[in-house]
């Protein structure tokens, strides 16, 4: 493993298990126990807690208490107390699961946090560089070019209509939709054919937590087409409407180092 990170994987009902030790918020993970019965959550939770001693990483203290082995509370710390969250949601086409990976930081830790077929997979990360780094590889941004249609602004309804539409009905009628929705004849029909033509996608949203609720800080969708690439943003002064702006590769890893810098300082 590169000195850069260092990760640990646990079972749901261990990361739940470790969540309620440390008094973990309820945001940390949807409950894996959703629809069990009391008795089933039990069971569930006594195997959590063997699995955990047998791997050393809780131990009986002699007040009678369980102790969490620190790197374990670390690292599940992160995302129990995190105090800024950044969600990358990755599509390589339109028929296709999508690949999460969560970034928790707080008090100074990066923790990734993936699953992998019902394991739970968290990964420290050394700091803001490294982790632009897995970061940009995790989308696979690479030496993609810009799309070559023009920047144009539109609603979020119609950008959201218009890839449905692009899936179902196909470039055309994505293209023409668009147009309706006031985009120029140029810029549609290349935003369309993206929509249509996905290589791959992936929408970042970062968070600030302020208690139980929280606040967003940024985001942004990296659309990628057979023909280049697209960076869709929310306007500033209009949250309702979107820009779309032609993207290439070191333009994308950019707005990743923005997304990096709100919810930690960059080194």
């Amino acid at each position: 493993m590169s000195d850069d990170v260092f990760a640990l994987s646990f079972g749901a009902g261990e990361l739940a298990f470790l969540a309620g030790l440390l008094g973990a918020s309820p945001r940390l993970l949807q409950s894996p126990f959703a629809g069990w019965s009391d008795e089933q959550v039990q069971k569930a939770l006594q195997e959590a807690r063997q699995s955990l001693a047998t791997r050393q990483y809780i131990q009986d203290q002699p007040d009678g208490e369980l102790g969490v082995e620190p790197v374990v509370a670390a690292l599940v710390g992160a995302l129990a107390f995190a105090e800024s969250a950044l969600t990358v949601t990755c599509l390589h086409n339109a028929k296709t699961q999508p690949a999460v990976l969560r970034v928790h930081y707080a008090s100074g830790l990066i923790v990734e946090h993936e699953e992998r077929d019902g394991t739970y997979c968290l990964t420290a990360v050394r700091n803001g560089a490294v982790l632009a780094r897995r970061l940009q590889h995790y989308v696979e941004l690479a030496a993609q070019p810009a799309a070559a249609g023009t920047a144009c602004t539109l609603a979020s309804s119609d950008a959201h209509e218009a890839q449905w539409v692009a899936v179902v009905e196909g470039e055309g009628a994505a293209a023409q939709q668009l147009k309706e929705a006031g985009v120029q004849p140029g810029g549609a029909r290349a935003l369309a054919r993206a929509m249509a033509e996905t290589v791959r996608q992936s929408a970042w949203l970062a968070l600030r937590w302020e208690g139980a609720e929280s606040r967003r800080l940024d985001s942004f969708t990296l659309l990628e087409g057979r023909d280049g690439m697209w960076l869709l943003q929310r306007l500033a002064d209009s949250p309702d409407r979107l820009e779309a702006i032609p993207c290439d590769a070191a333009a994308a890893a950019r707005r990743v180092d923005d997304v990096i810098r709100a919810i930690i300082l960059m080194p």
